[in-house]
């Protein structure tokens, strides 16, 4: 059984959270969200679908996307 702690944290500061369904939901939560004037980056964008999303929210903004195309390698 969950603590109270974890119940009186989640009416605390959760209360008022919206639930979102999908990926693009979120990405396109954040996007709305954001409140400073810069350009966008996007490390690691593999295959380039999430950095061509972001773009298509923000048509008027410069949007970076990096990747080393290596994978995670191991030392």
């Amino acid at each position: 059984m969950p603590d109270a702690q974890a119940y009186e944290c989640r009416a605390t500061f959760l209360a008022q959270a919206k639930q979102l369904e999908s990926d693009a939901d979120v990405l396109r939560f954040a996007s709305d969200s954001v409140v400073i004037d810069g350009v966008y980056a996007e490390m690691g964008v593999c295959t380039g679908k999430t950095v061509n999303f972001i773009a298509a929210l923000n048509p008027s903004k410069t949007i970076y996307g990096f990747d080393s195309f290596l994978g995670l390698a191991r030392s």
